[in-house]
């Protein structure tokens, strides 16, 4: 079969293929003179195809192929370089290759749609090539699908076409800025559309970006080959009476849907046959491990759960719970269970994570349970451990404190440092020796790390001590500054500690009224503040008024400059301090407002 033969069958397969939809109309010449394209199908926007209803046109690129292997639903071809171009200029092509079987006389079509989008990605980093392999794929076969490939194809040309000659918007760039709204997948169809997110997994889509200023959309340099729609739904999940969760996140993806129930169980659904197979993997998180594990136990064993009150029901292969071994889990749940309790009796929010423990985290935590759930002394330790010890294990820091025992000096009997015995004193500028807070033996180290502070605690722990101790406000201001160090190191905020210095600067505050200086308590009270929102009135004529005194200190008016925001002022009584005093500011946490703009 001759080249020109070839031809005229593939063209005559692509215009009958067409011709059998409603909404489209071919034109297209097996001995086409055109250097790049062989004509062109017609879209109609209703079923009666007149010249008032055309929609749009579409350029076509038909090409054929002897080939008797007709089972591949992909294939490359190998394009001129030039045609590649001509077709981005021309604002797209759609491209189809036929296969004909010249024993049988049978044709497949392979079809791939040449936007702008995709032509450009072709095209780059091409510099002396002269050809470029495309990527194609099975043309359907129902009527309806060929026409809304077809439309959706030329509406994505419609909107790229001006972007042709363009570099591409990149995700990254866009999500930098402040440009862009949303993102957008548009598609359209001549028939109901029963089920959007199927068709966006059956068909090929776009990804536009909407920009503040810009009624178009603006194509993304990127082509969404793999989509995954996931929705959260709220709806109680109960085993065995006990309400587990109150939401479920449902996913979809092609010819799949997962339900995923907390961090670790999931169902996955085939929606060609209908099958479903149950997965279960750990989670890292030892309080999520927990949870997660109770409930995949309890649903084995009632071989069901509910999902808003249906009742699912649940099956496992004998093979798949042997796998999973039962009687070691259950084993494994006990034992979270307890490292759960020690967290819990060390009023640690924070969730261990398991994968980061090593092995003597392991047994470091082993001694951690006999001393807080078997309320045990611990054996085998080293010898002349100090009373205050922080103990680390994987991602949590724990400040305990140990106090050997009778039985032995490897003996130890371990506690809550922030509820242990301990009584802590302070020595005075006049060297008396004065009640304060554990917390005063905090550093500003501790205050960033350490996972068993009870945040509301530690204003309560000043005030009782106020009987005792009537300068009880001097320590307890320095432990606001090291609290205020500590909140301003860490890149997540802890907003526990937040409020807490924040109460503390309050009571400071209000409550002291001959100890510390007045403009010293103002100034950490409205640092704290300036920390979280603007200054009213009232605050910066309060500020003002530091900053007017003849007799006020140096280091107070640079504070009171620096939060009202007045960086040159706060220079000029700088450079009168000595050296000393400006170390001193360097290392406080007003110095947080140094340079920073209101």
């Amino acid at each position: 079969m001759d080249s020109k033969a070839i031809e005229m069958l593939a063209v005559n397969a692509v215009e009958k293929s067409m011709a059998l939809c409603d909404y489209l109309s071919p034109f297209i010449s097996d001995n086409d003179k055109e250097p790049s394209w062989d004509g062109s199908i017609f879209i109609y926007n209703n079923l009666i195809k007149k010249k008032s209803e055309i929609k749009g046109r579409v350029p076509v690129q038909v090409k054929g192929k002897l080939e008797s292997n007709f089972n591949r639903t992909e294939i490359t071809y190998s394009v001129e370089v030039a045609h590649l171009n001509n077709y981005l200029n021309e604002g797209g092509t759609i491209f189809f290759v036929v296969y004909i079987n010249q024993k049988t006389n049978e044709e497949k079509i392979y079809y791939s749609t040449l936007s702008p989008v995709k032509l450009k990605r072709y095209l780059s980093g091409i510099k002396n090539q002269k050809r470029k392999s495309i990527g194609l794929k099975e043309f359907p076969c129902e009527n309806l699908k060929k026409s809304d490939i077809l439309l959706n194809f030329y509406e994505n040309c419609v909107r790229q076409k001006s972007f042709a000659k363009t570099t591409p918007l990149l995700i990254e760039d866009l999500q930098k800025g402040d440009s862009f709204t949303k993102w957008t997948i548009p598609f359209s169809g001549f028939g109901e559309i029963k089920d959007p997110i199927k068709t966006l997994f059956e068909n090929e889509v776009y990804l536009y970006a909407e920009i503040k200023g810009s009624n178009i959309l603006h194509p993304v340099d990127i082509i969404p080959f793999s989509i995954e729609v996931s929705v959260v739904v709220e709806k109680d999940i109960i085993v065995d009476g006990i309400k587990f969760y109150d939401k479920f996140t449902r996913t979809r993806t092609t010819g799949r849907q997962t339900i995923t129930i907390g961090n670790s169980f999931s169902i996955q659904i085939n929606e060609k046959d209908n099958s479903s197979k149950i997965q279960y993997s750990h989670s890292s998180m030892l309080r999520q491990r927990v949870k997660d594990l109770d409930f995949n136990l309890r649903v084995i064993k009632a071989k069901e759960f509910y999902i808003g009150g249906k009742k699912i029901p649940i099956l496992i292969p004998d093979k798949e719970l042997e796998n999973f071994d039962l009687i070691a889990q259950e084993e494994n749940l006990k034992y979270y269970k307890k490292m759960v309790k020690v967290l819990d009796v060390l009023n640690v929010s924070e969730d261990l994570n398991l994968e980061e423990m090593k092995d003597n985290d392991i047994r470091v935590f082993e001694y951690l349970i006999k001393a807080f759930v078997d309320k045990k002394p611990v054996s085998n330790l080293n010898k002349g451990l100090p009373d205050i010890f922080i103990v680390k294990i994987a991602n949590i820091d724990l400040l305990l404190n140990f106090i050997k025992s009778d039985i032995d000096d490897c003996t130890y009997i371990i506690s809550d440092f922030f509820h242990s015995e301990l009584v802590f004193n302070y020595k005075s500028n006049d060297s008396i020796h004065l009640r304060t807070s554990c917390f005063s033996a905090l550093t500003q180290e501790n205050y960033e790390k350490t996972s068993n502070i009870v945040y509301t605690e530690i204003l309560p722990s000043f005030q009782k001590l106020l009987n005792l101790n009537d300068r009880i406000f001097e320590p307890a201001n320095i432990n606001l500054l090291k609290m205020l160090l500590a909140y301003d190191q860490r890149d997540n905020k802890n907003e526990k500690l937040f409020n807490a210095a924040k109460d503390l600067a309050e009571w400071i505050m209000n409550k002291d009224k001959n100890i510390l200086p007045y403009e010293l308590k103002l100034l950490n009270y409205l640092q704290v503040i300036c920390r979280e929102r603007d200054l009213n009135k009232v605050e910066i004529e309060q500020l003002i008024g530091i900053t007017e005194g003849h007799s006020i200190q140096e280091d107070f008016k640079v504070g009171a400059y620096l939060l009202l925001g007045n960086q040159m002022a706060a220079e000029i009584h700088f450079e009168k301090m000595d050296k000393e005093q400006k170390k001193i500011i360097k290392e406080s946490p007003i110095y947080y407002f140094w340079n920073k703009k209101k």
